[in-house]
């Protein structure tokens, strides 16, 4: 979010969208089993 919107306390229609589909793009992610060892990287052996 810009810093005019936590000036004025308003939240905007496009960043209600952004702020939902980061948390449901995490959520889905985190509800992957195994995700995790993704994100550790590849260098596992």
């Amino acid at each position: 979010m810009a810093y005019r919107e936590f000036d004025s306390m308003q939240i905007s229609r496009r960043s209600l969208l952004r702020g939902g589909a980061m948390l449901g793009a995490g959520a889905a992610f985190a509800g992957v089993p195994g995700a995790g060892l993704f994100a550790q990287g590849a260098d596992l052996r």
